[in-house]
């Protein structure tokens, strides 16, 4: 005969874990659903960030540039574009992938979220910069359109991001792009960064090393396929292209 008091301390165990996994809202359960909600909600996101970002810089967008832009295997970025063709995000065709009028929509929230974080990070914290891009991808994901208001708001409603992009307004509408790459810049021309592109991460990192920002006076002295050289701040510069073309003039 089984004992009483062990059914009782076993069937008490079994309530305490299933409580523990299945319990609403706090169950492990519950918060593995939540993350694997959040974390397709990221993916779909940067997904129609990046296919707008080929689309302003007049690009063109396929599996592979997403594969690249995401860190996914190509069958990944396969997985998910058809996803996003399902909702109605974007439709494919010879040319490439692009932005249905919903999934530019939904872009243009998220691109707008994000800027708008970036200049309160700028603005209002003691954060470097190298930080803000970090810290403003992961709030974007996170925050309403009514919250994303009252912070644009609260910040006397700013036109442009610490990195000199503009920001879309609360009706979708989005400036077009200003200047010319650096690397186009001819010797002994002055010039002003109004541009410093913050992606990729590394690259954005380098150039902050640099001591380039926003509203820095130049002047090109020599350019060729290896290198750029330039005077800004009474200081030498040297990029490699690749670098220079991140930087707007």
């Amino acid at each position: 005969m089984i004992d009483p008091i062990f059914l009782f301390l076993f069937g008490t165990a079994v309530m305490v874990i299933a409580t523990l996994v299945f319990w609403p809202e706090h169950g492990h359960i519950w918060r593995w659903i939540r993350l694997k909600q959040m974390t397709d909600r990221v993916l779909t996101e940067d997904a129609l960030k990046h296919i707008h970002e080929c689309e302003y810089l007049e690009q063109t967008c396929t599996r592979h540039s997403i594969s690249g832009a995401l860190s996914l295997s190509v069958e990944k970025a396969a997985e998910l574009t058809g996803k996003l063709e399902t909702r109605d995000l974007v439709e494919r065709d010879r040319q490439g992938i692009r932005l249905t009028s919903s999934g530019r929509n939904y872009a243009l929230r998220v691109i707008r979220v994000h800027r708008l974080w970036e200049v309160y990070l700028a603005n209002e914290t003691g954060f470097p910069e190298s930080e803000w891009h970090t810290k403003a991808h992961h709030l974007e994901h996170r925050t309403s359109t009514s919250e994303a208001d009252a912070l644009e708001a609260s910040m006397g409603y700013p036109k442009f991001d610490p990195h000199g992009d503009p920001i879309p307004t609360s009706q979708g509408e989005l400036l077009p792009m200003r200047g010319e790459p650096l690397t186009s810049l001819a010797p002994n021309l002055m010039a002003k960064i109004i541009h410093i592109e913050d992606e990729p991460e590394t690259l954005y990192a380098k150039l902050v090393a640099e001591g380039l920002h926003i509203g820095m006076q130049l002047r090109v002295v020599e350019r060729n396929p290896k290198r750029i050289r330039f005077w800004a701040d009474g200081n030498e510069h040297i990029l490699a292209p690749a670098l220079g073309a991140n930087a707007t003039v």
